[in-house]
């Protein structure tokens, strides 16, 4: 008896163990749960934003430049490198803060056009790029702007009014950065990294987050055919996959014991058709069949179609779409299939600010627009030779850009708004955005005259110097935009004064389901 109930109390005093360690384990698991997702945060975000690459692919022996090879370091002791290239006595040196892809080593094109015209450059790496220590981070890299300044002062002895803070993407946020530190503008520059912008989630997403909202002003670009300023209203649209369950069979010996998925999408896509003669006639509703099935000889029991519908205003998308959601309903009633709508994103149209605009416009005239050499043209002149019968006509028509442009391969000089208010065939998750705070976008001419958007012809002109040079044309722009709304403040205010008459004071809403805290399958 004695010794059953010593048996029992070790058996309990065991438990009590295993217990208590189940406790421990969880709380480290916890812990470490906890610090993963802070490292996991800090990562993700510089995975967005930061495309740092460690291998100079160039220098500037290979361009036959008079350089100088320069180590120096920021404030909080990191190891940075650039090049110096001086100027002539007494000539202005370009801080040159570039982009957050690459390193110095794939500008230095940029450098020659800017050594031939007399000037110095001072071009530097971030940390985590090219030969400078550490890890890029967003605190981090104004750091190593002013490091690049205090060098060109303090090392090379150039006067502050001497030096030309210029800054191309990431490097125009880099820029005013320093502007305001030297307290010759007063405000704060955010440069936002925005994934998926194709699929239309990142800054949707984002708005609903709330990142936007304290913002007075936003200033961005798209690659196009000609260097301007958009005035064009981009569609709303609602990006949904409808997913259909059926029931397998075999489609030769047991069809009446199937329920095919995929002609529950069939039937929907032909109902969808008969409908696009009762919407407006500006909406677009185009779909691809992401799932169809698998052999011929099954009946398939899962089968999806992806749909955009899209239409000038987000109330017109509003109306459009719960049509579609009927017809996709009517589709599994006649089938007998089971329905799963996976709403994937909405958008905003965009709405641009008449006053905003404007001063990103002059600001472009007063920078310039990109300037071509024999060899660029040379370039285009092949790539236009792709372009079947009709094109260039077909797509500026398309896109609301003047008939005579068709007569040019590259564009050199800063066009008019000739768009302003008419709709724009394309989405756009800049809209979102467009309707929380004021909002401005200008064009670069980063390909020829003509080009279709999404094709391999684009893809040529962006990765060479016509799309660089154009892309270093839009970052002053901006750049110089940003800056005069810092010193201006009238003129700020004019421009909030148009957006909340635009918007009639309508607080913006997200056109995302409230339970839809993150996309899906988009990435």
């Amino acid at each position: 008896m004695d010794s059953e109930v010593g048996d029992d109390r070790e058996r309990d005093r065991g438990l009590r163990r295993a217990s208590l360690m189940q406790w421990v384990y969880l709380l480290v698991f916890i812990f470490l749960a906890g610090v993963a997702s802070v490292v996991f945060y800090s990562r993700i975000e510089n995975f967005f934003l930061f495309f740092p690459q460690r291998t100079l692919d160039y220098t500037p022996d290979s361009f036959g430049l008079n350089y100088k090879d320069v180590f120096f370091e920021s404030k909080d002791g990191k190891k940075l490198h650039g090049w110096y290239f001086p100027s002539s006595p007494g000539g202005p040196v370009i801080l040159f803060c570039h982009g957050n892809a690459g390193n110095i080593s794939h500008r230095l094109e940029n450098m020659a056009g800017l050594l031939r015209r007399g000037l110095g450059v001072f071009i530097f790496d971030y940390r985590g790029y090219g030969k400078s220590e550490g890890r890029p981070s967003e605190k981090s890299i104004y750091l190593d702007g002013l490091a690049a300044y205090d060098y060109l002062v303090h090392h090379e002895s150039i006067p502050s009014d001497r030096i030309v803070l210029f800054g191309r993407s990431l490097g125009a946020a880099v820029a005013l950065k320093k502007e305001i530190e030297s307290g010759r503008a007063k405000g704060t520059v955010r440069f936002y990294g925005c994934p998926a912008e194709e699929t239309l989630i990142g800054k949707v997403f984002m708005a609903k987050a709330g990142l936007y909202h304290d913002l007075d002003a936003a200033i961005t670009w798209h690659p196009w055919v000609y260097n301007g300023v958009w005035g064009s209203r981009h569609l709303a649209m609602n990006s949904v996959r409808f997913a259909f369950s059926g029931r397998t069979a075999h489609a030769a010996s047991a069809p009446h014991m199937g329920i095919s998925a995929l002609d529950a999408v069939e039937l929907m896509n032909v109902g969808v058709n008969f409908l696009r003669e009762h919407v407006i006639q500006e909406a677009r509703i185009h779909y691809v069949i992401t799932n169809g099935g698998g052999q011929p000889n099954v009946v398939p029991a899962q089968a999806e179609v992806w749909y955009y519908v899209r239409a000038p205003r987000r109330y017109q998308v509003e109306e459009i779409y719960p049509r579609v959601l009927k017809i996709a309903e009517g589709a599994a009633l006649m089938t007998g299939a089971q329905l799963e709508v996976k709403f994937q994103v909405g958008s905003y149209d965009y709405l641009p600010n008449r006053v905003l605009s404007e001063l990103l416009l002059e600001s472009f005239r007063k920078v310039g627009p990109p300037k071509f050499t024999t060899e660029d043209f040379a370039f285009a002149k092949d790539l236009e030779k792709s372009f079947g019968p009709g094109q260039k006509l077909s797509v500026l028509t398309a896109n609301n850009v003047p008939p005579e442009y068709a007569e040019l391969t590259l564009h050199e000089e800063v066009a008019p708004i000739f768009d302003w208010g008419k709709p724009m065939p394309g989405s756009t998750d800049v809209g979102d955005v467009s309707w929380i705070t004021p909002t401005a976008q200008l064009t670069g001419a980063t390909w020829v005259m003509g080009t279709p958007a999404h094709s391999w012809q684009a893809t040529a002109a962006s990765g060479m110097a016509i799309g660089q040079k154009a892309m270093i044309a839009a970052a002053k722009a901006m750049g110089l935009a940003g800056y005069e709304l810092m010193i201006k403040p009238d003129l700020l205010q004019k421009v909030k004064e148009a957006f909340l008459k635009d918007t009639g004071g309508k607080p913006y809403v997200s056109p995302l389901p409230p339970e839809m805290n993150s996309p899906r399958m988009q990435f």
